[in-house]
């Protein structure tokens, strides 16, 4: 069970990182117009709840996995 929450863990990271590249690479097109501005804010704030989303996600599958090995 504990090598499943951490590949789920290494998961995220390599989301996060990946977003990272995404924000990035946007942020330095997104200079070009301020258009591209709003549309780059918005999709950050998109990703950003995705992450948060996620966090939630695995707090919630790694206190379900903890119960479960206390439970056994």
């Amino acid at each position: 069970m504990k090598n499943q929450a951490s590949t789920v863990m290494g998961r995220i990271g390599s989301d996060v990182i990946f977003v990272a590249l995404i924000l990035v690479v946007v942020y330095s097109l997104s200079s070009v117009s301020t258009s591209l501005k709003i549309i780059t804010r918005l999709v950050s704030e998109m990703l950003l709840r995705m992450m948060a989303f996620k966090k939630v996600l695995t707090s919630v599958v790694s206190v379900t996995m903890y119960i479960n090995e206390e439970g056994s």
